[in-house]
């Protein structure tokens, strides 16, 4: 019988499970390492030790092979399906925490934008970067300070901080903050109130961002 130990021996078997685990149909090894931006070698060694290990099957088609996971295995079916499922879910809980302790910060932001490596999707991260657009100068200050409270519980849970830049729309034009606009710009993800005309055409939240009031 299969053990956890044999099917997730490194990052590579594990990103390869997770995958298969969302789709359906057999995929060829070169098809899997591009969608993953995996080496053809690392993604090839992977298929051949789940293939070993009797997850994957393997079924040759031409001069290529098709590999897919063997869902009417129990193992899979009660161990690696609900372990990918509940790490996507998860993240849609670290989501819908972000968007609530964005409308606890004080003074109330006009916008809360999620950026960095969370906002690409990115599931190594080790931080959390928030751009947080406050109406006036003088807010600012209180904001930053409130970022500590507002997030503690998710710092908690998590166990990964939250950091924000806290800016003015005036300020968004700034030569200081280009990076951080640029990046916005790609991945944002509008976490509460309403994108200001900088970024407007971001991604939203859809079950957290909501319209400041």
């Amino acid at each position: 019988m299969q053990t956890l130990e044999d099917v997730l021996g490194s990052r590579v078997n594990i990103a390869v499970l997770r995958y298969l685990t969302a789709v359906s149909g057999s995929l060829s090894g070169n098809e899997i390492a591009k969608r993953l931006g995996l080496q053809q070698s690392s993604a090839r060694l992977a298929l051949e030790r789940l293939v070993e290990a009797g997850v994957i099957t393997r079924t040759e088609v031409g001069r290529s092979a098709g590999y897919e996971l063997d869902s009417g295995l129990a193992f899979v079916r009660a161990l690696l399906v609900p372990l990918f499922r509940e790490e996507t879910r998860l993240r849609d809980k670290l989501m819908s925490a972000l968007a609530r302790g964005s409308g606890r910060l004080q003074p109330k932001p006009t916008a809360v934008v999620l950026f960095g490596s969370v906002a690409r999707g990115m599931r190594d991260f080790r931080d959390i970067d928030l751009l947080c657009i406050v109406a006036k100068q003088r807010d600012k200050s209180a904001l930053h300070d409130s970022v500590g409270d507002a997030f503690s519980q998710i710092q908690r849970e998590f166990k990964v901080p939250v950091s924000a830049v806290v800016a003015t729309d005036v300020e968004l034009s700034s030569p200081k903050l280009e990076s951080v606009v640029g990046e916005t710009k790609r991945d944002g993800l509008l976490l509460f109130g309403t994108a200001p005309h900088q970024l407007r055409g971001i991604r939203i939240l859809e079950t957290g961002a909501r319209r400041a009031k």
